[in-house]
């Protein structure tokens, strides 16, 4: 299931029964501050990321992630290749990245007239997609 459709029913089935003591934490396919916004706005109390935070800190994309091989050395047990990771420079270029997420993010709350990412709702949203539209509250332009 698409990760807009499920967050859309986790938070109406939240809703529906008046369940506030849970926080809703989304994560899967979320790479960029564009769609951590979307997220929020469709009820998301928080966003874990995993792929956008690996890519920024120092993923090549080998796609050797699984097998413990990675030689970036960053999804990787092996001592030697380890070594090859940079970790200050990794850290920095991450701190960078959630840095300029939180602005954009921001960003997208000032102009759509809120002064809180958390208060973005779906009304600021819309969609060209008749299939987001149709399994969301996202309005169909």
């Amino acid at each position: 299931m698409p990760t807009l459709f499920a967050l859309h029913r986790a938070r109406k089935f939240l809703d529906d029964r008046n369940i506030k003591d849970i926080s809703l934490v989304i994560t899967g396919g979320l790479r960029v501050s564009s769609d951590f916004a979307k997220a929020l706005a469709m009820g998301a109390d928080a966003i874990a990321i995993g792929t956008a935070a690996l890519m920024a800190c120092a993923c090549q994309q080998y796609r050797l992630c699984d097998t413990g091989q990675c030689p970036v050395g960053v999804t990787t047990q092996d001592p030697e290749l380890r070594k090859r990771l940079k970790i200050e420079y990794s850290a920095k270029k991450l701190e960078h990245f959630l840095r300029v997420s939180t602005e954009e993010m921001k960003d997208f709350a000032r102009l759509t007239g809120n002064d809180d990412v958390h208060k973005l709702s779906t009304e600021d949203l819309c969609t060209t997609n008749t299939e987001i539209s149709g399994n969301t509250d996202i309005e169909h332009v």
